[in-house]
């Protein structure tokens, strides 16, 4: 499955501020700035968390409070992939899987689940991304068809829209959707003859080319942010000496961000940008060859957590936000190897969620 093969990511962050979250505690650890003096905002966390019986619970967390959502089948998986909030609306996507095991895309709005179309019944699909603009609703993702192939594409208002492939017989996914007036933009990957994701990005049912550290290694598209004319793109690109390098592109022009190593993997997973400041929320390897999670605001790194022993570690960051000059990241924590929790950082103080084994994909902060 495209959702185990592929670090799963949220993707989806437009029109308004995102940020995912996940990690462990139960409480608040006052560590920087933020705490009591952050702006008043709503932070609803979209994800899952496992059950008793082993069973991953689609659910979403507002300011911390937990909120089941209604599966297909109660005793098999479901997950929220992504999460876009409209006025009084709460919209949630992802997959409920069904009494025949097959994975079957959607979304609930205010808690009643929406099934979407696949090309093939019987075959998985996914939604991991989604955009509300007036009326319609954009959901970005995969359907398999008869052929096994994850084929890109997203749904609008429930209808199926097919983006091309470069090669008919690879996978294709969008990991990000982003809609402007009359054009909608999808991000992800996409594999050439040479099962190689090039870098690009489809707008209008168009595949666009975009510049990479090496067209001969993978690129990939995790997060689309728009800004009046602007496209922001973020993901990583890989190098001639095959190490992914974190960066965004702007209007289709490269940028790439500095790591802690250079000799080391960084990716970037989200973007945001608030007036003229782009922040991209990730990770970047140091000289250990440790996962250390942290975003770039204008380039400058800024790291949230050590993770010195193994006893407490903070996961990849999944998402960013920003309401006034608070932002918001997101992670997982687990402390001894125990169970992880999901959470975000406020600034650079960490807000666990109160539920065990949670994992966050996707987060939305509305200011109040």
């Amino acid at each position: 499955m495209i959702k185990k093969e592929i670090f799963k990511m949220n993707l989806i962050f437009l029109l308004i501020l995102f940020a995912t979250a996940c990690g462990g505690g139960g409480g608040t650890d006052d560590g920087g700035p933020g705490g009591n003096d952050l702006a008043p905002a709503d932070i609803y966390a979209g994800g899952m968390y496992v059950n008793g019986s082993s069973t991953d619970v689609a659910a979403y967390w507002k300011n911390s409070v937990l909120n089941e959502l209604t599966p297909l089948d109660g005793a098999k998986d479901s997950s929220v992939e992504a999460m876009y909030v409209s006025g009084t609306d709460i919209y949630a996507g992802g997959y409920s899987t069904n009494s025949t095991d097959v994975e079957i895309p959607g979304y609930w709005k205010n808690g009643t689940w929406n099934e979407l179309p696949r090309l093939v019944t019987d075959k998985n699909s996914m939604v991991y991304s989604i955009a509300v603009t007036g009326s319609d609703v954009y959901a970005g993702g995969f359907s398999r068809d008869s052929s096994n192939n994850a084929i890109p594409g997203y749904w609008k208002n429930g209808t199926w829209n097919d983006l091309p492939r470069l090669d008919s017989n690879n996978n294709a996914v969008v990991y990000s959707i982003a809609v402007s007036g009359s054009d909608v933009y999808a991000g992800g990957y996409n594999r050439n003859t040479s099962s190689i994701s090039e870098a690009g990005y489809w707008k209008n049912g168009v595949w666009f080319t975009l510049p990479s550290e090496d067209n001969t290694k993978q690129t990939i598209v995790y997060s689309i942010a728009l800004n009046g004319t602007d496209v922001y793109i973020a993901g990583y690109s890989t190098n001639s000496s095959n190490i992914t390098v974190a960066g965004y592109w702007k209007n289709g022009t490269w940028t790439a961000l500095t790591p802690i190593a250079s000799n080391k993997n960084s990716e970037a997973k989200s973007i945001v940008i608030s007036g003229s400041d782009v922040y991209a929320g990730g990770f970047s390897k140091d000289t250990r060859n440790v996962d250390i999670p942290g975003y770039w605001k204008n380039g400058e790194w800024n790291k949230l957590a050590e993770n010195l022993n193994s006893d407490l570690r903070f996961a990849n960051l999944s998402g960013i936000a920003v309401v006034d000059n608070d932002v918001y990241t997101a992670s997982r924590r687990t402390i001894s190897l125990g169970t992880p929790y999901g959470g975000y950082w406020a600034n650079s103080s960490w807000i666990a969620l109160p539920t065990e084994e949670s994992y966050i994909k996707s987060l939305v902060a509305i200011p109040q």
